[in-house]
């Protein structure tokens, strides 16, 4: 997908290579590949936007990285009504908030003698304009607590 995109888009003197990266011995959970290309920028080298705005189906949508810190925490979850399950993960994986970047499963655990679920949560917080403080941060982790801990049988070990 990469080389026939930047064939099409692309004008330039040199062989463009590409070069796959080895995920042996990195600490991630991410199994995607790591593709490595480099293009020389020179006066052969031209991006044909024309062409690149008339194929609408990619969105090639810019959002720039935050040169201020990201703050994180974790929320686990317990679950004694399976049903709040989906109801729980549907809530927090979709919650949005400007400060929130990212949400995501980082343990799940199905207890069968206790009969109940364990879900941990990781929230990712970060501003593009300033540096985010714990008081933003808990306004918004209190809304996400208070919601949860609402549904049938849902509740969060350890929090007064």
């Amino acid at each position: 997908f990469i080389n026939n995109f930047l064939e099409k888009n692309l004008v330039t003197n040199k062989k463009i290579n590409y070069k796959n990266i080895s995920r042996e011995g990195l600490n991630s959970k991410s199994k995607n590949p790591i593709i490595f290309c480099e293009v020389e920028i020179d006066n052969g080298f031209e991006v044909l936007y024309n062409l690149i705005e008339s194929n609408k189906n990619i969105n090639y949508s810019y959002v720039p990285f935050s040169d201020f810190p990201s703050s994180y925490r974790d929320l686990s979850f317990s679950i004694k009504d399976f049903k709040s399950s989906k109801n729980l993960q549907k809530y927090v994986l979709n919650f949005k908030d400007d400060l929130l970047k990212e949400t995501f499963v980082f343990d799940y655990f199905y207890n069968e003698k206790a009969q109940e679920i364990k879900i941990g949560f990781r929230f990712i917080f970060q501003s593009s304009s300033s540096t985010i403080t714990d008081y933003q941060v808990n306004d918004v982790m209190d809304v996400i607590i208070k919601h949860a801990t609402k549904l049938k049988g849902v509740s969060i070990p350890g929090l007064k």
